[in-house]
């Protein structure tokens, strides 16, 4: 069996170079690609793989197998935050821990604090990157943390977009993160495909508040 990791990463070149194989596998032999944003994957790809989901690993049992790997000098509420913002996947919150994810970005709180009608906030979040790509990186890792403590229903992020997202318009947002952030080094505008999807991310909680009060008010 041969595992190809974040196979999201690869270009359309790599992709193409599998699919004989992945048409035609030898006998006895498996290609597993293990992905977190599987619409990255030409459709080509796609087509010639069986999709199998791999469940989240419970929070108490990866605060414990963190703890263990990083010893007893963390503080508990950084561990707490780390298991939060790796949407149950032990390599991401080792990743994390290990890159300086225990400390907040700097990202994080105008992110949590964008309101739906915060179009100049968004347009100043966005030039502020200034079109340096692993600026953006860092932002949209950002992101993708408050959008995963979102799925965990934390209640520090209600008010803002985030926490006004409805789930469904959640787990597209990650996969759209997810995306970005696979082809930030090679997008032509930067600072435009952040501004997109920020401002559709505006436009989603605002839709939801607009229900909401539909709703109320019947």
């Amino acid at each position: 069996m041969a595992i190809v990791l974040d196979a999201h990463r690869m270009g359309p070149e790599a992709q193409n170079a599998l699919l004989k194989t992945l048409e035609e596998p030898r006998a006895g032999r498996s290609l597993l690609l293990v992905t977190s944003a599987p619409s990255a994957l030409l459709a080509t790809v796609r087509s010639r793989c069986q999709k199998l989901r791999f469940g989240t690993i419970d929070p108490a049992a990866m605060t414990a197998i963190l703890e263990r790997e990083l010893g007893t000098d963390v503080v508990p509420s950084q561990v707490a935050s780390v298991v939060a913002r790796a949407a149950g996947s032990v390599a991401s919150a080792l990743e994390l821990a290990r890159s300086g994810g225990l400390e907040p970005s700097r990202f994080e709180a105008p992110l949590a604090a964008l309101r739906p009608e915060s179009i100049l906030a968004v347009l100043d979040l966005a030039e502020s990157l200034s079109g340096e790509r692993a600026t953006a990186a860092e932002l949209l890792d950002a992101l993708a943390d408050l959008l995963a403590r979102r799925v965990h229903g934390e209640s520090d992020l209600q008010g803002g977009v985030i926490g006004n997202l409805p789930r469904r318009r959640v787990a597209d947002a990650l996969d759209q993160v997810a995306r970005l952030r696979a082809s930030v080094l090679t997008s032509a505008n930067v600072t435009l495909a952040i501004e997109d999807l920020l401002l559709g991310l505006c436009a989603g909680a605002a839709a939801s508040l607009r229900t909401s009060a539909r709703t109320a008010g019947t």
